[in-house]
């Protein structure tokens, strides 16, 4: 669940087809959150992938709700309009797939745990947006606390004097 090891930013979109219109066609960028209401829920559509290919597999957001309604591999889609038949289907489902989501969305809930894939060891770990946004990692990936204490040895730069 990469989405929510990165900053969303809201994007305002009029409904499921234009959502998967921009997908398609290559304009939604990794950190949009394609917001859009339909039968009173604000659903959201996040990238759910690695960085390699971040829309290839998508995450459909409650955000009033906080919960992930689905996940969908968007890259097996023919086109825009078998995509939005997906994104439609979410929108009067009660069905949930994963309960008690935070979505990091426009500076908020960036100090939610999450699962982090380390660029060092490779290990999983848990930690928060907040915390990993200093290593500048791709999304999805941090640095474990026990690969953080090596790079600071060997790079004694990142550490402040004491005067």
């Amino acid at each position: 669940m990469y989405f929510e090891a990165r900053m969303h930013t809201t994007r305002a979109v009029p409904d499921a087809f234009a959502a998967a219109q921009l997908i398609n066609n290559g304009e939604a960028r990794t950190f949009d959150a394609l917001i859009w209401n339909a039968n009173g829920r604000r659903l959201a559509v996040v990238a759910d992938n690695h960085c390699d290919d971040p829309w290839l597999e998508v995450a459909v957001v409650d955000v009033d709700r906080q919960c992930q309604i689905d996940s969908i591999t968007a890259g097996w889609c023919k086109g825009a309009e078998q995509l939005a038949t997906y994104f439609v289907a979410c929108e009067t489902t009660d069905s949930t797939f994963r309960p008690n989501i935070a979505l990091p969305l426009d500076g908020r809930n960036g100090d939610v745990p999450a699962d982090f894939d380390c660029g060092c060891c490779g290990n999983t770990f848990k930690s928060t947006y907040t915390q990993q946004r200093k290593y500048d990692q791709d999304d999805g990936y941090g640095i474990c606390p026990a690969c953080a204490k090596k790079l600071d040895r060997h790079h004694p730069r990142t550490h402040r004097r004491q005067p």
